[in-house]
C-alpha cells in the first residue's frame, strides 16, 4: 500500500531545482510519484515502504547539494520557520555585505563615465585615466569579495550544469563569470600597457548583479512566508501545553506528552489542546479557527471539542481522545499543505518550458554575442566610443543569460496556490490540491444532494392539523349526550356538571407527581384524552422521561368543593345540550384558570402524538417530541408501545388507543381519513410529510413535517445562477417533496428517487454529455458520486471521513460556501494565468531587448545591471499578483 509523505526541502533556488530533486526521486526503487513545489519547498513523495524509506529519499535529496528538513507535521513547522528565519537573517545580512562592496565599486566604475557637466568627488590615485590599473585592480578586489558573498550561486550553478540540468543560478553563475574573466583578461592587458581597455571592465556588473539577485531572493522569501501565512497562523494556535487531572490533582503537561486517555481541565478564555469528548461542564466554544463559524457552538456533556479552538464561558472537562498530528487541526493543516505542495495540471506546462528554458537561453545568449562580434569585427555596425567588438559582444552575453532567469515562470503557479488554498483555509473551505482549484475554476454544473446539503438534513413540525370532529373532550361530551338520566331530567345543567365532576374524579398520575402536588395546584391540571385530568406541579407540565402510571381513586379537593357547591339552575330548554366548556368554567372558577387547564384542539393532537412517539427512534418522531417540548405540552404516561416498521407506532393512554403513523398504517386500522385527500396533497406539494393521529380508530388529527431548507441555501443558488452555473437538485425523496424543495430554491431541474449508488450514474451521464461537474454531497453516502464528478465538495464538519471523501470539503456546512469555493477556485486559477502570461511575456520581450534588438533600430543598448534589476522585478511582480488574492473579499 502506498505511504505519502511531505518532505520539506532548502536551498531550492527555481523551479528548475524542484525539477532535479523530483527527477531524482522519482529514480528511486519504490517511489510511485514525486511532486515537489519550488513555492513551498516541499516534496510530496507516494512509495511503497516495502521498497524504500525516507532515510533514501533524503539522502538523494542531500546528494544534490539540498537539505531535507523534518518530516514530522508537529515538528515541520518548528523546523520550517527556524529554517527559514536564520535563512531569511543570513540572506539579509550577505545582501548588506554586498551593498558595502558594489556601492563603492559603482562609484568608481560609473562617476568617470558621467557628463562633464556633473563633478563629483573622486581620487586621483584611482582614476582611471591617470591611474588605469590601481584602478582596475580595486574593481578586481572589490568584486571578488562580492563573489565571495554570492559564493552559493558558482556552486549551485555550476554543479546543476555538470549534472546536465542547468538551473536559475546556472544563468547567474555563467553571467557573472562571463563578466569576472573578462575583465580580469582585460586587467591584464592593462598591465600589460592597453590602458584603454580600462573602459571595458565588467567588475561592477558582475557585483551588481550578485547584490540585485541576493535582494530579490530575500523579497521573494519574505512573500512566501506570506503565501502560506494561513497555516502557520493556524498551527501557532494551537496551546504548547495541557492542564491534565492527575489524581484530582492539576498538572500542566507539554502538548507532545498527552496521550489519548488523559483527563484535560480548560478554564475559560483558554485554548482547547487536543481533540477530546466533553465529560462535565457547559460552555460555549469559539471554533471560527476551523469552520470559519463567527459564532461560539455551545457545547455540554457528550459532545466533541478539538484542539486550537477557544473556550469562552464556562470551565470544561473532557477525555482526550485524538493528539498530535491526529487531532483535526493536524489533519487540516496537512491537507492543505499538501494541497500546497501538488501541482495544478496547468503548471505542468510551465515546468515542461522551464525544463528547457536554461539550455535554450544560453544557446541564444552564445549565437546572439557571436553575432554581434562578427558583425562589429566586420564594419557591419558601429560601436559606441571606447568599445571593441569583444567588449560588445561580452555586453550582449551578460545581458541576455542575467535577464531571462526562469522565476517568474517557476513561481507562477505554485505560489497562486499557495495563497488560494490559505485563503480557502481562513473560508473554512479545505482545499485537497491545486488540481481541485484548477478543476473547480472550470466547472459549469453544479449537481447538490438535498438532505445535509440545502436541507438542515433534520425534519421539523410545521403545523398541526385537527381533525374537524375531533374535541378535547368528544369523549366527555359523548357520555352526556348518552346519559338516560341526562334524557329524562329537567336539570341537564346539573346533571351535566355531576358527570364532569365524576369523569374528573378518577386520576391518572405519572408515578413521580405525588396526589398532594396535584391537590395543591387544581388550576395547572391538563385535560387528559376522555376528559380526565392529569395534575402537574407549577414548571413541571411536560415530562420527558417515560414513567409507570398510578392510577388512584381520589376527588381533587378544590374541584370537589365546586361540584358540591353547585345548587341547581333554572332549567334551559329541554332540546338544549349542556355547553361543557362553560360547566367547566363554572368549576374551575375564572377563564385563566380555565384556560390552564383546558389544551386547545392541536395542542392535544400533538400532546397526544408525541407521548406516543417519544418511545421512537425515528427522526420524524424525535421532531414531534421536540416540537411538543417546545411548547410545554404535557406527555401522557403509556401503557402499552409497539412499533411497526414501515407505517407507524401504537399505544395505549388510559382506557383509549392511540395511533400515530402513514396513510397505509391508517388504512390497516380501518380510520377514515378520505376527507383529507386535498390537503394531504397541499402538504406534499410543499415538500412535507403528512404523519396521521388517531384516537380510537378515530382521526384526531394531522402533523405537516418537513426537512427545513437552510436558511443561506437560497442565497447560495442564486449566487451560482448568477456566475452562469447550471444547478441540480439530486435526491432519493419522492418526487413531489424534491420538486417542492427546488420551486422553494428556484432550482429548475430536479432528479428525485435516486438510490445513492445511482446518484454516480447519474452524474457520469452528465460528464458524457460535456459537462464539467461538480458534486455537493454529505461526504459519506454520496461517496460515489463525489468520486465520479470532475469536482466533489463534500458538505462536512471536517471530520476524517468528510476530508478523505471530496476535493473540497465545505467546513461550516454553509450552502453558500459552494458558490465561494468555486469563485476562489475562479480567482486563483485566474492569477495563475496572468502570472503565466505575464512570466511569458516578459522573457519574450526581455530576452529580445538583452540581445541588442533595440540597438538595431538606433536605440539603447541594455546594460547587464538592468537585466538583473528586470529579472528581479519580474519575479517580485509574480508574487504581488498571487498575494492579491489575500485581499479579496470573496
Amino acid at each position: 500500500m502506498a505511504t505519502t509523505i511531505s518532505i520539506p526541502i532548502g536551498g531550492m533556488t527555481c523551479a528548475v531545482c524542484a525539477q532535479r530533486i523530483e527527477k531524482t526521486l522519482l529514480k528511486l526503487s519504490g517511489v510511485i510519484e514525486a511532486t515537489v513545489n519550488y513555492a513551498s519547498e516541499k516534496a510530496i513523495v507516494s512509495y511503497d515502504r516495502n521498497l524504500t524509506n525516507i532515510d533514501a529519499m533524503r539522502q538523494a535529496i542531500e546528494k544534490l547539494g539540498y537539505q531535507p528538513l523534518s518530516t514530522s507535521l508537529s515538528d515541520s513547522l518548528a523546523a520550517d520557520q527556524a529554517y527559514h528565519s536564520q535563512e531569511l537573517r543570513r540572506g539579509w545580512i550577505k545582501f548588506a555585505f554586498a551593498v558595502l562592496v558594489t556601492l563603492p565599486l559603482l562609484y568608481l566604475a560609473m562617476v568617470p563615465m558621467l557628463p562633464s557637466a556633473v563633478t563629483l568627488p573622486y581620487p586621483d590615485f584611482l582614476h582611471p585615466n591617470s591611474q588605469p590599473l590601481a584602478n582596475a585592480l580595486t574593481q578586481l578586489l572589490l568584486c571578488l569579495v562580492a563573489v565571495a558573498i554570492g559564493y552559493r550561486f558558482y556552486i549551485d550553478g555550476f554543479k546543476a550544469l555538470i549534472a546536465l540540468s542547468p538551473s536559475m543560478d546556472t544563468l547567474i553563475a555563467l553571467g557573472t563569470s562571463a563578466a569576472l574573466i573578462f575583465s580580469t583578461v582585460n586587467t591584464c592587458a592593462i598591465y600589460l600597457g592597453r590602458h584603454h581597455l580600462v573602459h571595458s571592465l565588467y567588475f561592477e556588473a558582475a557585483a551588481t548583479i550578485i547584490t540585485l539577485i541576493l535582494l530579490g531572493r530575500n523579497l521573494e522569501a519574505m512573500s512566501k512566508g506570506r503565501a502560506s501565512e494561513a497555516i502557520k497562523t493556524l498551527m501557532r494556535l494551537a496551546p504548547q501545553t495541557a492542564l491534565l487531572l492527575r489524581d484530582e490533582r492539576e498538572i500542566e503537561t507539554p502538548i507532545d506528552q498527552v496521550e489519548p486517555g488523559d483527563i484535560v481541565l480548560v478554564r475559560p478564555g483558554a485554548r482547547i489542546p487536543v481533540d477530546g469528548q466533553i465529560i462535565e461542564g457547559v460552555s460555549a466554544v469559539d471554533e471560527s479557527i476551523l469552520s470559519g463559524e463567527s459564532l461560539p457552538v455551545d457545547k455540554t456533556v457528550g459532545d466533541s471539542v478539538f484542539a486550537a479552538t477557544l473556550n469562552t464561558t464556562g470551565s470544561l472537562r473532557f477525555v482526550a481522545e485524538k493528539v498530535g498530528a491526529d487531532t483535526a487541526l493536524s489533519q487540516i493543516v496537512a491537507a492543505v499543505e499538501e494541497a500546497q505542495g501538488r501541482k495544478a495540471p496547468i503548471a505542468r506546462l510551465a515546468d515542461r518550458v522551464a525544463g528547457i528554458f536554461v539550455p535554450v537561453v544560453c544557446i541564444i545568449a552564445v549565437l546572439a554575442a557571436l553575432a554581434w562580434y562578427l558583425a562589429a569585427r566586420f564594419g557591419v555596425i558601429g560601436l559606441p566610443e571606447n568599445t571593441d567588438a569583444l567588449s560588445f559582444a561580452m555586453n550582449i552575453l551578460i545581458s541576455v543569460l542575467v535577464i531571462a532567469c526562469p522565476c517568474a515562470l517557476g513561481l507562477a503557479t505554485p505560489v497562486a496556490i499557495m495563497v488560494g488554498t490559505g485563503k480557502g483555509a481562513e473560508l473554512g473551505i479545505l482545499i485537497r490540491s491545486g488540481e481541485a482549484l484548477e478543476k473547480a475554476g472550470n466547472i459549469d454544473t453544479v449537481v447538490l444532494d438535498k438532505t445535509g446539503t440545502v436541507t438542515t438534513g433534520r425534519p421539523t413540525l410545521t403545523e398541526v392539523i385537527p381533525a374537524a370532529g375531533f374535541s378535547r373532550w368528544s369523549k366527555l361530551a359523548e357520555a352526556a349526550r348518552t346519559s338516560d338520566i341526562l334524557a329524562a331530567t329537567s336539570e341537564p345543567k346539573q346533571l351535566a356538571t355531576s358527570a364532569a365532576c365524576q369523569a374528573t374524579a378518577t386520576l391518572t398520575l405519572p408515578a413521580s407527581r405525588e396526589p398532594s402536588q396535584a391537590a395543591a395546584a387544581p388550576s395547572q391540571a391538563a385535560a387528559a384524552p376522555g376528559g380526565q385530568a392529569t395534575a402537574v406541579a407549577p414548571n413541571q407540565a411536560t415530562t420527558n422521561e417515560p414513567t409507570q402510571a398510578t392510577t388512584t381513586t381520589t376527588n381533587l379537593p378544590a374541584i370537589a368543593a365546586a361540584c358540591q357547591a353547585i345548587t341547581p339552575a333554572p332549567a334551559p330548554p329541554t332540546n338544549s345540550e349542556p355547553n361543557l366548556d362553560s360547566l367547566l368554567l363554572q368549576l374551575v372558577g375564572d377563564d385563566s384558570a380555565m384556560q390552564a387547564l383546558v389544551q386547545s384542539d392541536s395542542d392535544m393532537v400533538l400532546s397526544l402524538a408525541a407521548s406516543v412517539e417519544r418511545d421512537s427512534e425515528h427522526p420524524l418522531a424525535k421532531a414531534v417530541v421536540q416540537a411538543a417540548e417546545e411548547q410545554n405540552l404535557t406527555l401522557w404516561p403509556l401503557q402499552t408501545f409497539v412499533a411497526v416498521p414501515g407505517k407507524g407506532v401504537q399505544a395505549n393512554i388510559n382506557e383509549f388507543q392511540i395511533l400515530v403513523g402513514n396513510a397505509l398504517f391508517m388504512q390497516e386500522a380501518l380510520v377514515d381519513v378520505s376527507g383529507f385527500s386535498s390537503l394531504i396533497d397541499g402538504l406534499t406539494s410543499e415538500g412535507k410529510t403528512a404523519v396521521y393521529v388517531a384516537v380510537d380508530n378515530e382521526l384526531a388529527g394531522i402533523l405537516g413535517l418537513a426537512d427545513s431548507v437552510k436558511p443561506t441555501a437560497q442565497a447560495a443558488i442564486e449566487r451560482l445562477h448568477e456566475k452562469g452555473l447550471q444547478v441540480i437538485l439530486m435526491t432519493g425523496d419522492s418526487q413531489r417533496t424534491a420538486q417542492a424543495i427546488g420551486r422553494q430554491l428556484g432550482i429548475e431541474t430536479v432528479v428525485a428517487e435516486v438510490l445513492p449508488g445511482d446518484k454516480a450514474a447519474q452524474v457520469a451521464e452528465l460528464r458524457n454529455s460535456g459537462q464539467s461537474v461538480a458534486m455537493v454531497g454529505d461526504g459519506i453516502n454520496d461517496a460515489p458520486a463525489l468520486i465520479e464528478s470532475d469536482l466533489g465538495l463534500a458538505i462536512g464538519s471536517g471530520t476524517d471521513i468528510a476530508i478523505e471523501s471530496a476535493d473540497i470539503v465545505l467546513m461550516r456546512s454553509d450552502p453558500t460556501d459552494v458558490p465561494r469555493a468555486i469563485e476562489l477556485s475562479r480567482l486563483t486559477l485566474r492569477a495563475i494565468k496572468q502570472n503565466l502570461f505575464w512570466a511569458f511575456a516578459f522573457n519574450t520581450v526581455a530576452i529580445p531587448i538583452a540581445a541588442g534588438l533595440l540597438y538595431i533600430f538606433g536605440g539603447p543598448l541594455l546594460n547587464p545591471i538592468i537585466s538583473a534589476l528586470a529579472m528581479s522585478i519580474s519575479s517580485l511582480t509574480v508574487m504581488g499578483n498571487a498575494l492579491r488574492l489575500k485581499a479579496k473579499r470573496i
